[in-house]
């Protein structure tokens, strides 16, 4: 497998650009700010977005938008996510193209036939999108109040990128021995996805670890979080009912409103 050519990587840390040129994932731009009836000239920091079209085998597998960082993992865990590819072995390389006007297209080669490509566009019912390969699970996952406060911590600690735009959601993965990935993006699906796609790059094993999102929770977040195989989703908000209905499906303890040291458990056992 060969992944993108280093000076195209679009792999940037904290929105810096390197020599190599690659995007900043933000910029200021000059704005008018109004503070109890008075105006002034001032400059604002924004988080930059690119519409990034993913292609398998040169045909269109999807379009969305994103920030332009970490865009091999997000390709490779959105594939991974929508049941397209099995799994690393099915990526033969990947290369970016930046585009004039934000745009960037991730062309995804693989060795395997594909049976179809959804139409771009197209929405898939919710939750299905990782495909017949998922399955009833009843194993379960024992962890302590005080990982799942941890975890939180690193969400707040480390999403800068948040901080600094106020536009950005993050996630990360955790296991026995720490921090796996963190990732941002202003998709909070695509932040998740570029979780799954380190993991399938990097051949990282996810059994018996936990999930952290920093947005709501989706039966789509609970599809991508039993796709990749972890036992325990977290989220800072609410879950909605189809969530709770897939987590229990799929034996997954989920956690919402996961803050200053409370949360509720909506499926699984207790903590």
């Amino acid at each position: 497998m060969r992944l993108i050519a280093p000076e195209v990587a679009g792999r940037t840390e904290t929105g810096r650009a390197d020599a190599a040129g690659r995007k900043q994932a933000t910029r200021r731009v000059e704005i008018a700010k109004y503070v109890r009836g008075e105006w002034a000239d001032d400059e604002d920091v924004v988080v930059r977005e690119v519409s990034a079209t993913i292609r398998l085998n040169g045909r269109t597998a999807a379009a969305m938008p994103a920030t332009p960082e970490f865009l091999d993992e997000l390709a490779a865990g959105h594939l991974y996510c929508e049941g397209m590819i099995r799994g690393p072995m099915d990526i033969d390389r990947i290369d970016l193209d930046l585009k004039a006007h934000g745009a960037v297209c991730i062309d995804v080669r693989s060795s395997s036939v594909l049976q179809s490509l959804p139409r771009p566009g197209a929405k898939p019912e919710p939750g299905l999108e990782p495909g017949s390969a998922l399955k009833p699970e009843t194993r379960g996952f024992a962890v302590s109040p005080e990982r799942v406060d941890e975890l939180m911590a690193v969400i707040r600690e480390r999403s800068g990128l948040f901080r600094r735009t106020g536009g950005a959601h993050s996630a990360a993965l955790a296991g026995e021995s720490g921090l796996i990935v963190f990732r941002e993006d202003i998709g909070r699906h695509n932040a998740i996805d570029k979780v799954i796609g380190y993991c399938l790059l990097h051949a990282s094993n996810a059994e018996r670890t936990m999930l952290a999102t920093s947005g709501r929770v989706f039966g789509k977040t609970v599809a991508k979080a039993a796709r990749l195989g972890v036992r325990l989703l977290i989220s800072p908000s609410a879950p909605t009912d189809q969530a709770i209905d897939m987590a229990t499906y799929f034996g997954l303890t989920l956690v919402g409103f996961a803050r200053d040291g409370r949360f509720n458990v909506y499926s699984g056992r207790k903590l």
